[in-house]
């Protein structure tokens, strides 16, 4: 069977994610020299010589099997009319992978079968994707990494350690999209979701960990970092479970479900949307502050414990604390257990506030 050449036309494309900055290397020069291998099913392989890259943007249907080396190599596989259809090339330091422009029969269908890749490259620090990935790695050492979804997409990596203490994972999401990781032990994580995403990231050691949602967000795993930040205007369920040395902040205008336990210095919960908690908190400070409709059932120890709610809330605390300040002046009903050396109740609202089982010795 006669193989076609496959010349790797040259893309223009600037690849570049804000979250965590990207290192622009020069373009590779594409050769139309591979070796070609046919399998029992008609698939054929080509290695194609591809070099200098450190991201990889593609609007195709494509699976990614990556692993980290020292030196460069790339195969494609396929059906034959696929390959054709399909440009693969380096520009501005990206391996751009897209449908070739000039193709003029009706294999431009064929350009929605999948392509596999065997990627190896020193690293890869950004990915964009614009049609249906799932990039596959093992352990991995990064400076950065910068994921920008808006197809369907799926990441799985064994552990992920830091090259530097700067080094970011950073995750931009406006399509489907489910991540899940091994250990990670980095700088900074930053998740911006705005479409739908699963996010498994196994037990994570951060120095900051910043959570932006306006979409559907199920996260899962465990996480320890210097700080937390939590910010969410859409649908969230968490199962993590954070360690955290300093401060844990959260905010919600949307629909918050959390059902894992909270550790930091000091938490803070603004509520303004709907927000269920089943967790256990341990802080110096816990600050709740309530405008929209909350369903807490919490058991709290450590220093001073406040609660504000003007909104609508139904609230059973366990508390082991210095200090406990409630003030109801919403649509409240409270019910305390457990011990607090001082106690302050407060309210002007519709309120029922149970004391029964606070301070029973």
């Amino acid at each position: 069977m006669n193989i076609k050449t496959l010349t790797l036309a040259a893309v223009t494309a600037v690849f570049s994610l804000s979250a965590c900055g990207s290192t622009t290397k020069e373009a590779a020069n594409s050769s139309n020299t591979y070796v070609t291998k046919t399998s029992a099913n008609g698939d054929i392989t080509k290695t194609l010589k591809l070099k200098n890259f450190n991201g990889i943007n593609s609007t195709q249907r494509v699976v990614i099997h990556y692993t980290q080396g020292g030196s460069y190599k790339v195969t494609v596989s396929g059906r034959a009319e696929t390959i054709a259809a399909t440009d693969i090339s380096v520009s501005n330091g990206t391996l751009v992978i897209g449908p070739k422009m000039n193709i003029n029969n009706s294999s431009n269908g064929n350009a929605s079968t999948e392509l596999r890749l065997n990627i190896t490259a020193p690293a890869i620090e950004s990915i964009m994707n614009y049609g249906r990935m799932d990039f596959i790695t093992g352990s991995i050492s990064l400076n950065t990494m910068n994921i920008n979804n808006s197809g369907a997409f799926s990441f799985k990596a064994g552990n992920m350690t830091n090259k530097s203490k700067k080094a970011c994972f950073a995750i931009e999401n406006y399509g489907r999209a489910d991540v899940k990781t091994g250990q990670m032990n980095i700088g900074t994580a930053n998740i911006n979701n705005s479409g739908s995403l699963t996010f498994d990231c196994g037990k994570a050691s951060t120095s900051a960990t910043e959570v932006t949602n306006y979409g559907r967000l199920n996260i899962t795993g465990t996480v320890e970092s210097s700080s937390v930040s939590i910010n969410n205007s859409g649908s969230c369920s968490s199962g993590v479970t954070y360690n955290v040395s300093e401060s844990y902040d959260f905010t919600n205008y949307g629909s918050y479900d959390n059902n894992r336990d909270i550790t930091a210095k000091s938490v803070a919960i603004n509520n303004s949307g709907a927000d269920t908690e089943r967790c256990k908190l341990k802080a110096d400070v816990l600050d709740i502050v309530v405008y929209g409709r909350s369903n807490y059932d919490i058991n709290f120890s450590g220093g001073v414990a406040k609660l504000n709610c003007s909104g609508v809330g139904d609230f059973n605390l366990d508390v082991d604390c210095k200090s406990l300040n409630v003030d109801a002046s919403g649509r409240v009903k409270v019910k305390l257990s457990g011990t607090a050396d001082n106690t302050e109740l407060t309210g002007s609202g519709i309120s029922n506030v149970n004391t029964s089982n606070l301070n029973k010795f």
